[in-house]
């Protein structure tokens, strides 16, 4: 079975509760307001902040705290701790006032969550970044700097060294001067990097693929 179905079905056992609702927001209302220092909203709005419905579970919860947000993204939200498990109830709730708002089949609430997983780690790599030069603006500038093999190599998660190269290259029109970087900062960079275009092509697929239905 499709692990995001595993995934999706794990947050089914959620209702979609005023309580729930109430409490999250909807956050289409507050898209203005600070996410705080180290929030999930913290990394930069890299797919802008008019995500629409497919967006709806980051627009409910991009206060919760960034750290605790990408280790139940990495663990695959497999809530073991007490930490986690917070979180995943959180996520849950979210998804569920999302489901009510929006009346979501499975599939698209399925392609929110790839959304909203996609999302977290691509901003978190941009906020572990940010001090080797690493932004919001820098990613955009070189998506818009890369040939399609390129970007089909990013998205698929399995960058070779070639492609990175090309990327690199490109890396000081986007912004980015990778010889202003020691060598030890260029291989912090270049995962960063990565994982960033990853998750913007991953969020890019997703939402075409909910507006498709």
């Amino acid at each position: 079975m499709n692990r995001w179905l595993i995934i999706a079905g794990g947050f089914a056992a959620f209702a979609a509760t005023p309580a729930a609702a109430q409490r999250f927001g909807p956050d289409y209302s507050q898209r203005g307001l600070p996410g705080g220092s180290d929030t999930i909203s913290s990394g930069g709005e890299l797919t802008g902040k008019d995500m629409g419905p497919v967006g709806c579970i980051y627009q409910y919860t991009h206060r919760i705290p960034r750290p605790d947000a990408v280790d139940l993204v990495k663990n695959g939200y497999a809530a073991k701790t007490s930490k986690q498990k917070e979180t995943f109830q959180m996520v849950g709730e979210a998804i569920a006032a999302c489901r009510a708002g929006t009346g979501w089949s499975a599939k698209r609430q399925d392609i929110a969550v790839k959304f909203f997983s996609a999302k977290i780690l691509a901003e978190d790599a941009i906020y572990q970044g940010r001090d080797l030069g690493l932004t919001v603006a820098v990613v955009r500038a070189l998506d818009a700097r890369l040939d399609a093999d390129t970007k089909a190599a990013f998205a698929s998660g399995q960058v070779d060294g070639a492609r990175m190269a090309v990327a690199t290259a490109q890396l000081k029109a986007a912004g980015l001067d990778p010889a202003a970087l020691t060598e030890e900062q260029r291989q912090t960079l270049a995962p960063l990097l990565a994982r960033a275009l990853w998750g913007l092509y991953q969020q890019q697929a997703a939402a075409a693929a909910y507006k498709a239905g």
